[in-house]
């Protein structure tokens, strides 16, 4: 039996890692039909579709995808059948703005996708208000303004206290297992705690079950960072990963980033030593740019002055040499520039003559 706390603890979980680029083309199917239509229908559509990666949904991820656009308030279902709630406002600018058949979603999509996900008040609950001081932030705008910087890491089970330990205990899942041809009960290891919290006012949050990380980690926070682009984390040994607010458009190179570099450079020394993920820690939340505006910032700035900039490579084991899993070195190596070589760059030595270079001569493409 599931306890009355974890039921209550699990509800508003609805949230799944799905492509953004499927739910559009199944809004814009759904936009066609005035008489609504059966889940089979939408099933059917799913099917034929295909995710970034290549892969094509599985029956389970296609109930995601209904579920998913039915309790961001994108479709409602009346008498078995889903209709698009064309009376919406959001869902109005959304569909106005929808591209189908493109691969990638268009900056508008995303916009009017974030709006929606921000508004969600189970997205909001669980999720987005760690972000702020209190009053959430439902708008893409405000959110990016005024959102602060959420960490989370895993929590090793010599870190617990004695509450977390027993919580922990408590949450473990009873499953089927065969002996002897019988069946019997054994619990399984829950994976380990997560904590969030936000790093300006230490508001947080203890993710102990599996549906808690299936919809907040690998639901919410991807769709955010890695489908609609409005967060980006960094990893820092002092917190673990960062996730931080950023704009979903801006020019590469980023002028800013330039200026804020040549500020850094000490006038009295021909070089000065900077470490990257340093120097994107403390520009790019700041400045609420993506680490890869960030990075091809430096790119672009080395391609142009390749004799002002000196890199210094490390290797993918040393980078993420603390990192505990496969899962953790993906992210820490994701917070490391990459050259056009492939290499990993943990620091740069830049020339003082960098300081008499004008950001904006600098070739820009959107």
């Amino acid at each position: 039996m599931i306890s009355d706390a974890r039921q209550a603890r699990s509800r508003g979980l609805w949230m799944r890692a799905v492509s953004f680029t499927i739910l559009r083309e199944l809004l814009a199917f759904a936009a066609q039909s005035s008489k609504g239509l059966r889940a089979k229908d939408l099933d059917a559509v799913a099917e034929r579709l295909k995710t970034p990666s290549g892969r094509t949904p599985a029956r389970t991820t296609r109930y995601h995808y209904r579920n998913i656009l039915l309790n961001l308030g994108i479709l409602g279902r009346r008498a078995g059948r889903y209709f698009v709630q064309h009376q919406d406002p959001l869902v109005q600018a959304l569909l106005r703005a929808l591209q189908p058949g493109n691969p990638e979603l268009s900056l508008d999509e995303r916009y009017h996708f974030a709006n929606l996900v921000l508004r969600n008040a189970d997205c909001q609950a669980h999720f987005f208000d760690l972000f702020t001081d209190g009053e959430p932030l439902t708008d893409l705008d405000l959110f990016i303004r005024h959102g602060q910087p959420v960490a989370w890491r895993v929590i090793a089970k010599q870190e617990m206290t004695s509450a977390e330990r027993s919580a922990e205990t408590s949450s473990r899942m009873p499953v089927r297992d065969r002996c002897r041809g019988r069946q019997r009960k054994r619990r399984t290891s829950p994976p380990s705690p997560v904590r969030i919290w936000n790093l300006s006012n230490g508001r947080e949050r203890m993710l102990t079950l599996e549906d808690e990380r299936q919809a907040i980690l690998y639901g919410v926070r991807f769709w955010a960072r890695d489908e609609l682009g409005f967060l980006d984390e960094i990893f820092m040994e002092r917190y673990g990963n960062v996730m931080f607010p950023v704009e979903i458009h801006g020019s590469v190179p980023d002028p800013r980033v330039i200026e804020a570099l040549q500020e850094r450079l000490d006038p009295e020394q021909e070089w000065t030593f900077f470490s990257v993920r340093e120097l994107a820690w403390e520009l790019c939340p700041a400045l609420k740019i993506p680490l890869r505006r960030f990075f091809a910032t430096l790119e672009a700035l080395y391609h142009a002055y390749p004799a002002w900039l000196m890199w210094i490579p490390t290797s993918s084991h040393i980078a993420a040499f603390a990192a505990p899993s496969t899962f953790e070195e993906k992210l820490q190596l994701r917070s490391y520039f990459r050259d056009p070589w492939g290499r990993y760059i943990s620091h740069f030595w830049a020339n003082v003559r960098l300081r008499e270079v004008k950001p904006w001569t600098i070739p820009i493409s959107a």
